[in-house]
Parts: C-alpha cells; sequence; structure tokens
C-alpha cells in the first residue's frame, strides 16, 4: 500500500497532474448544471435553528424567527454579523454556540434579553454590552464558546 501510494505521488507531479485536476473540475461544472435547479427548502428565517459560518469572509445576516432555540456560528479568520432583534425566544432559552479563530462574531438582541455569556477568551476578547439587570421573566439567551485571537461582541 505504501509502494503504491509512493509510485502514485511520483506520477501525478504538479506538471502532469494539473490537467487532470483542470478536467476533473470541468464534468463537476458540468454534473452540476446538468441536474438543474434544486428544489428550494423552507425559508432560513422560519427556522428555530441558526447555523453560521464565515471562512476568510464576512457575512451580515437578520434571523428573525418566531421561536430561537439556538444553533451556532463560526467565524474563522472572517466576520460574523447577525441580528437577531427580531426573533422571539418562546420557552425558556436559545443557545447559540460560538467560535471566533482569528475573526469575529457581532450579535445584536433585544435590549429587553438576557444574555448568560459564557464566552472564553484565549488571546482575544469577549464583550457583552447589555445592561446587566434585565427583567424577571424576560427570554434567556446563552452564548457560549471561544474566542480564540478573535472577538464575539454582544449588543443591542
Amino acid at each position: 500500500m505504501l509502494g503504491g501510494l509512493f509510485l502514485l505521488t511520483s506520477i501525478l507531479t504538479f506538471g502532469s497532474a494539473w490537467a487532470l485536476l483542470m478536467t476533473t473540475v470541468g464534468v463537476f461544472l458540468l454534473w452540476q448544471g446538468m441536474e438543474g435547479p434544486q428544489a428550494e427548502a423552507a425559508a432560513v428565517s422560519e427556522s428555530p435553528w441558526l447555523s453560521e459560518m464565515a471562512l476568510i469572509g464576512y457575512l451580515k445576516r437578520s434571523h428573525p424567527s418566531a421561536n430561537l432555540r439556538g444553533g451556532s456560528i463560526t467565524a474563522v479568520m472572517g466576520g460574523v454579523e447577525l441580528d437577531l432583534r427580531k426573533a422571539t425566544v418562546i420557552n425558556g432559552a436559545a443557545v447559540i454556540d460560538v467560535v471566533a479563530f482569528w475573526g469575529g462574531i457581532d450579535i445584536k438582541v433585544p435590549a429587553e434579553w438576557a444574555v448568560d455569556a459564557r464566552v472564553v477568551p484565549m488571546m482575544g476578547a469577549f464583550e457583552n454590552k447589555l445592561d446587566a439587570l434585565a427583567a424577571t421573566g424576560a427570554p434567556r439567551l446563552v452564548v457560549r464558546g471561544h474566542a480564540i485571537m478573535g472577538a464575539v461582541v454582544i449588543g443591542p
């Protein structure tokens, strides 16, 4: 098996493999074009779960869910700006897991929400700009995760 791997790497050098790589990409594009348009899924804003990821880029999105339950946000060498000011939390709390690795996450929430922040910054930053005192029975958002050489900011 190891000998086959060495033989394969000696045959597929950059000088001879680029044509095979370009052909593979072309066949993939033709395959996608022949399949036709995909059926539309349910609207993202109707989902009680959110899942956002920015990889070496920037994502700005609003999630006006009528029953937000939670989700995950990941920013790797990029940024995510998420607006939850039109979302509602009906039963108890919503839990959002965040990971900011060399990137930033900015979550905007209504001022009347109670935010329970459990973000661990490692050579990074975390800031909760909301008032620490929220009314009893206010919708609760739990934000947990890590900011590794990045930043997580929660504000109105």
